[in-house]
């Protein structure tokens, strides 16, 4: 069901945050660690390749094979829904919070 509908169900929504910067005290292995800059909807490694991929509902994690091995698969985790990087935070709030704050006023 879309979000803010009259359900009983739990939706479990994430909004994308860039990823932190060496400055701001971020440190992995150098294989690991991502550039700030993004692709659409994936953040690239310093080696080119794409750590992290999203798409409206789910996120997917591949390792690096540097640091995992070679047989190491991806893992994709599901959202009722997902916001990119650049969602404010209005928008996130009108989508998911809003209705549930109406709904709490109408006594459910």
């Amino acid at each position: 069901p879309p979000l803010g509908a009259k359900d009983e169900h739990i939706h479990v929504c994430v909004r994308m945050r860039p990823p932190p910067t060496e400055a701001e005290g971020w440190c992995l292995a150098n294989s690991n660690k991502v550039q700030r800059a993004t692709k659409g909807r994936e953040i690239y490694r310093n080696d080119g390749t794409a750590a992290w991929k999203w798409d409206s509902n789910s996120i997917t994690f591949s390792p690096a094979k540097a640091d995992f091995g070679l047989n190491r698969a991806a893992q994709q985790y599901p959202f009722s829904h997902l916001w990119g990087m650049h969602v404010q935070t209005r928008q996130v709030y009108q989508e998911v919070g809003q209705p549930i704050v109406r709904r709490v006023f109408e006594g459910y």
